[in-house]
């Protein structure tokens, strides 16, 4: 799994930091741009393509979240930068999307991205990426900021769509094989989402917080009015 990339959708990819290892690789792949959710410092030591990580800038378009995976982390106030680097580097050939793992950020970045840009619901955003990556699991505080982030979509009259009957996942790349611990299967995405719904329960509303991310609201519709719809909508 360290070294798996998995495709989402066509020029979307998710892998961890490891994953980055073979610049050729990418390349194949038709990847131009790199989004890390994390920090720069996952690049230091680690080699890719001849050269160290740290080289990966020069080899292409790098955007650098520097976000912390723990449930305090208001990784919200980036969704909007982040749709956006996403949607451009998919104009532009490729974007991989990682953290270190390739578990909570980098797919808590993917689920913002398709809510804003493809309309998908959270249900759907979640399992375009766990049925090709069984691994992801986003911390329960951005999961509840994924809530939020959908509940105000809703607020703002933003239709949102599920998946369609007999929906298929994408061929995967090679190499992109699933390995689990003790080689027991996977949770189903029911099962994840059950419990990440659970999870998030538990978590005070990063809905004021949420509000900096400068989602274009619809006219009429204030801040104090859309706190109020989102807090009625978003997990208890």
């Amino acid at each position: 799994m360290g070294n798996s990339i998995h495709k989402i959708d066509e020029g979307l990819f998710i892998c961890g930091v490891a994953a980055l290892s073979d610049f050729n690789r990418l390349r194949r792949l038709g990847i131009k741009c790199v989004l890390n959710a994390a920090r720069s410092d996952l690049y230091a030591g680690l080699a890719g393509g001849g050269a160290a990580l740290q080289d990966l800038p020069n080899h292409f378009e790098v955007k650098i979240i520097g976000a912390d995976d723990n449930e305090e982390c208001n990784l919200s106030v980036h969704f909007q930068v982040i749709a956006d680097f996403i949607e451009a580097g998919r104009k532009k050939g490729g974007v991989v999307v990682h953290c270190a793992a390739g578990i909570s950020r980098a797919s808590t970045s993917c689920i913002a991205y398709q809510l804003i840009k493809e309309r998908w619901d959270l249900e759907a955003a979640f399992t375009r990426i766990h049925t090709v990556r069984h691994i992801v699991c986003p911390n329960a505080g951005f999961w509840r900021q994924l809530c939020d982030l959908q509940a105000s979509l809703i607020a703002q009259g933003i239709v949102s769509r599920k998946l369609p009957a007999g929906w298929t996942p994408p061929q995967q790349p090679e190499n992109s094989e699933e390995r689990h611990m003790g080689g027991r299967a996977p949770e189903t995405t029911s099962e994840v989402l059950k419990e990440l719904d659970w999870q998030a329960g538990k978590v005070a509303s990063f809905v004021t917080h949420f509000l900096t991310a400068r989602l274009d609201p619809v006219d009429g519709l204030g801040p104090e009015v859309l706190i109020s719809q989102v807090r009625q909508i978003s997990v208890p």
